[in-house]
């Protein structure tokens, strides 16, 4: 596919920590000890955007939520108390509200990556975990989502021209 990152290929050989250096490497990606929020739960967030192969567009905010709360183990309650305390979702919230047509074309685009993610969480074990342990950051990608059976979502959030939508 074109106008992917390396990491966002199913194939990815990095590591996972040299996925999230290509991840921050990004344009307008803050790297976690730069933001108001939480650190560890800002890198929890970003390792679901890298393992799941999402970029940073609304569509991609939207899956990454998704995969948190259906394919990790972090829980719906504990979701949304991160989100509560983080001054940047609280700013995404704001934004999608003052632009509802928007957010309502990247909610519905998104569907069917809550179905596919709702389905593995009722099928599929273990889940990938939130707080990353250290022996994992080390593995390579693809044997990551392998072992985790993690989907790469970054085709499922792209638009008809090829690039995620903002």
């Amino acid at each position: 596919m074109r106008g992917l990152f390396v990491y966002q290929q199913r194939s990815c050989r990095l590591s996972l920590d040299e996925a999230m250096a290509v991840f921050y490497g990004q344009p307008g990606v803050a790297r976690p000890e730069t933001s108001d929020t939480d650190p560890e739960v800002l890198r929890s967030h970003d390792a679901c955007h890298v393992v799941f192969g999402l970029g940073t567009g609304l569509r991609d905010e939207m899956a990454a939520d998704l995969v948190a709360v259906l394919a990790t183990d972090v829980g719906l309650c504990r979701y949304l108390a991160y989100l509560s305390a983080s001054p940047e979702a609280r700013a995404q919230a704001r934004d999608a509200l003052t632009h509802p047509a928007r957010t309502l074309l990247a909610a519905g685009a998104v569907v069917p990556v809550a179905l596919r993610l709702a389905w593995r969480a009722l099928t599929r074990r273990p889940r990938w975990p939130w707080r990353v342990p250290d022996e994992l950051v080390r593995t390579p990608l693809d044997e990551l989502r392998a072992r985790y059976g993690v989907p790469v979502l970054a085709s499922a959030t792209r638009g008809r021209s090829g690039s995620s939508l903002a």
